[in-house]
């Protein structure tokens, strides 16, 4: 009777240690997914970060570009009222021959 046991005990023991060593195993796989999602995440991160950096590069140029093309309407309406004036004068000076 006390081998039976015994013998018993082993093998509910045995199955045991197999479950075991079974969730084991199941645990490494899912830990490997884990740490496999976590370094796609960061790269993902890294490249997003890289484009948030190259449209920001973008924007600052556009801004630049808007600045100097701001510029330019400035001097153009300058030169526009000039020539405004001097054609003012032209026209007074054909006027005094006719």
């Amino acid at each position: 009777m006390l081998i039976n046991t015994s013998s018993n005990n082993i093998r509910v023991g045995s199955k045991q240690v197999n479950e075991t060593v079974g969730t084991m195993e199941d645990i490494v796989v899912h830990v490997k997914n884990v740490t496999d999602l976590i370094g796609e995440i960061s790269l993902a991160s890294s490249e997003q970060s890289a484009g948030l950096k190259e449209l920001g590069r973008a924007v600052e140029k556009l801004e630049s570009i808007t600045h100097e093309n701001a510029d330019y309407v400035s001097k153009a309406s300058t030169i526009s009222g000039e020539m405004k004036v001097q054609t003012n004068y032209l026209v007074s000076a054909i006027n005094v021959f006719h």
